[in-house]
């Protein structure tokens, strides 16, 4: 994400470079417009995540947020962890024209509060600028956290789902398997009945089911083929 978004910002510098090769704009104006409109680039979820560019010494172009920074040499400039995150910026664009890189950081605008933060960088080579933008790990924590509540209430829906089905299922099945007793119950009990209707009839009777005999009774029975 953070890749492409850097890609589009790429983009805008492009636009304003190449306005400064026609000769619509002089180079100072061309990067002072790319620059105005970079600086005001927001995304994300509080429309606070920003792009920041650097020159290759490094030198701050702009920051959003530390405006105190603009203009300012950052070869010294570290995080709380010792880390000289502008340098190393500066040494990832040289070495392969763009990448990532860890560090701590300000939350957004609350220079207070220091957290992880990774970043894409990526060189613009016309003018020899650096820019990039990064993500706190803390949002990809809650983005996962709230990803994954998600899918562990999808699933017990899901199984709550199943679960209610296979109950319908084996009720289903105990009652046609009682319905079916009952039919057989209730087939055998006919069947007894006729059996007494044959056996107290004074005359020769046979019982046929389906073209075959069944049942005969006693009279019937000694009758002489």
């Amino acid at each position: 994400m953070i890749k492409e978004l850097t890609n589009s910002a790429l983009s805008i510098l492009s636009k304003y470079e190449n306005d400064e090769r026609s000769g619509i704009l002089t180079r100072e104006e061309a990067q002072k417009t790319a620059v105005a409109r970079i600086q005001y680039l927001r995304y994300g979820e509080e429309n606070k995540d920003y792009f920041w560019i650097t020159d290759m010494y490094p030198n701050m172009i702009m920051h959003p947020y530390r405006p105190d920074l603009n203009g300012k040499d950052l070869t010294n400039f570290s995080d709380p962890h010792g880390k000289k995150l502008f340098v190393e910026f500066v040494n990832i664009v040289r070495d392969s024209g763009h990448g990532y890189v860890d560090y701590m950081w300000q939350w957004k605008d609350d220079s207070l509060h220091i957290v992880p933060k990774l970043s894409y960088v990526s060189i613009f080579k016309p003018w020899g600028w650096v820019i990039g933008t990064g993500i706190y790990i803390e949002d990809v924590r809650k983005e996962i956290s709230a990803l994954t509540n998600k899918l562990l209430s999808i699933s017990i829906g899901i199984s709550i789902l199943i679960a209610f089905l296979l109950l319908f299922i084996s009720l289903q099945s105990l009652k046609i398997e009682r319905q079916r007793i009952r039919a057989n119950n209730e087939l055998h009990d006919s069947k007894e009945k006729y059996r007494t209707l044959v056996e107290a009839a004074t005359e020769g009777l046979i019982m046929l089911i389906d073209g075959k005999i069944n049942f005969a009774n006693n009279i019937y029975l000694f009758f002489d083929f």
